[in-house]
């Protein structure tokens, strides 16, 4: 009989089947007062030996801060021994004062190599916070109630305040009551950042507030608003109301609604642009002209408005400074002597004390006029106008100064010389004709030109005519060229005349 070489050996497991875990219950509630209790764990069939049994924790309750559990913020474990059927997971509610809403905590088993998991894998605790809502009111005021139709950057603002913020079921829409102007067309709203909590609905005006499942509400929403333009030409004033009793969503009894301060915005129209141009624009007039400057006003005022200005005179002899009224829906007015309404008062001539209140018409009429018995050696002088714009000045209107707010009236001079201009004695002497010269001909060789310069002194201010006759001794000069003739002296004060010679085979001195 031959030698055995191998043999079977049976090992049986003592084991049994890996246990199945499931929560005992899927979820369950229970009141912030209930302290500690248990979170039941079914094991199917039982463990053979001791195990730890894992699971994960989420909900919007806070661990350490609403509960108590084993573990960390995220995990914990219970020991589960050889031959249980079930385990209890302990949990401690912490009760508190605070006023929180109702929160939620959710366990989930986590797989691991000494059991399966089945069945109910998670298990959600309501814990349904048993402090008393209080009561809420809501306050409405209006930080910045004063706005202007060509400055839409600029907002005013209305604000909402609640007395507490909501907290998770709890929920408070806010209609805002306009008079006096219209949401869309005469201005536009929006929500001021992203307070917590806060929505806005333009189409219905409405400002929500609406408790989050975590923390609370913001106490304050602020709304922007931003004017529309429009084609009519008048102020609104625009009042702002809330309901005095609002019914909200979770709270005890009604919302009182209040106003803290003026429940008006005012909505401003562009206040006039003005402008003032010179009514002689490019050109220079003779002395005597009246001096004339155009207001431009874009819009029109809404009402009269009062426009201060000053004029500086020729030399700065005399400062004219006055005002003009312009009533309502003027596009344009002209400051002359003859203007109706027009008020100046006058610095000098020459003095420095101001005449004011307004002097007679007859005495600005004729500073006015723009002419003097002073001769002006540059030949033309200048009349300058500057709007002024008085701040804080708002009585008679308002209004902006615009580009230009000055102008200039160029006046060509018709005085002559005087004897003496710097003494005050001989200002208003009969003036003195000019002097004009003539200068030693500079010539060369037969046919070429002589040249003489013909000076006035002083220069005048226009191109001036001067006769003037050619003669000779001998027989040198073009026959064409002698006898009168004119020649116009420049503003510059010379002008060069040439004469032109013959080039001939006749010996001559």
């Amino acid at each position: 009989m031959g030698e055995q070489r191998s043999a079977m050996i049976t090992v049986l497991d003592n084991d049994g089947p890996m246990p199945v875990v499931s929560f005992a219950r899927s979820s369950q509630i229970v009141g912030e007062d209930v302290g500690a209790f248990d979170v039941a764990v079914n094991l199917s069939p039982a463990p053979k030996t001791p195990f730890t049994l894992k699971y994960g924790l989420t909900g919007t309750a806070t661990h350490g801060t609403d509960y108590n559990i084993g573990g960390t913020d995220a995990a914990g474990t219970v020991s589960v021994l050889a031959g249980a059927t079930k385990v209890n997971i302990p949990v401690s509610v912490i009760d508190n004062d605070a006023q929180e809403g109702d929160k939620t905590i959710v366990l989930t088993l986590t797989e691991d190599t000494p059991y399966k998991v089945a069945g109910s894998k998670s298990a959600t605790i309501s814990v349904i916070d048993d402090d008393k809502s209080a009561a809420v009111a809501v306050e409405l005021s209006i930080p910045k109630a004063t706005v202007k139709e060509n400055e839409p950057d600029k907002t005013g603002q209305i604000r909402l305040a609640l007395s507490r913020g909501l907290v998770s079921g709890e929920a408070l829409a806010v209609p805002l009551e306009f008079t006096g102007g219209a949401p869309g067309s005469e201005f536009t709203l929006s929500l001021e950042g992203s307070p917590a909590g806060v929505s806005f609905d333009s189409t219905g005006s409405t400002v929500t507030f609406t408790g989050p499942s975590v923390g609370k509400t913001a106490t304050v929403a602020t709304l922007s608003l931003a004017p529309v333009k429009d084609a009519d030409n008048e102020h609104k004033t625009v009042t702002v109301s809330i309901p005095a009793r609002i019914t909200g969503t979770g709270l005890a009894g009604e919302v009182t609604g209040s106003r803290r301060g003026s429940s008006r915005i005012h909505i401003l129209e562009p206040f006039p642009l003005v402008t003032v141009t010179s009514n002689t624009v490019g050109a220079a007039v003779p002395e005597g002209t009246p001096v004339e400057f155009t207001l431009n006003f874009d819009p029109p005022p809404r009402e009269r408005t009062y426009i201060t200005f000053h004029i500086e005179t020729p030399k700065n002899n005399y400062m004219i400074q006055g005002y003009i009224w312009a009533g309502a829906g003027t596009t344009s007015t002209i400051i002359s002597a003859k203007t109706p309404g027009l008020k100046i008062g006058i610095v000098g001539p020459r003095e420095k004390k101001f005449q004011y209140p307004p002097i007679p018409r007859s005495d600005y009429e004729g500073i006015m006029n723009s002419e003097e018995d002073v001769h002006d050696p540059d030949g033309e002088h200048e009349w300058k106008i500057t709007l002024r714009r008085q701040k804080g000045f708002n009585r008679y209107g308002t209004y902006r100064l615009g580009t230009p707010s000055s102008a200039t009236m160029k006046v060509t001079d018709n005085a002559g010389p005087v004897q003496n201009n710097d003494d005050p004695a001989q200002q208003n002497a009969e003036p003195v004709p000019p002097e004009l010269s003539l200068s030693s001909g500079v010539g060369g060789t037969e046919g070429a030109e002589v040249l003489f310069m013909l000076s006035v002194n002083p220069a005048p201010p226009a191109p001036l005519a001067v006769a003037l006759t050619v003669s000779q001794e001998g027989d040198h000069v073009v026959a064409a060229a002698l006898g009168r003739r004119t020649v116009t002296v420049p503003t510059s004060g010379s002008v060069t005349v040439s004469i032109p010679t013959v080039d001939d085979e006749v010996e001559e001195a």
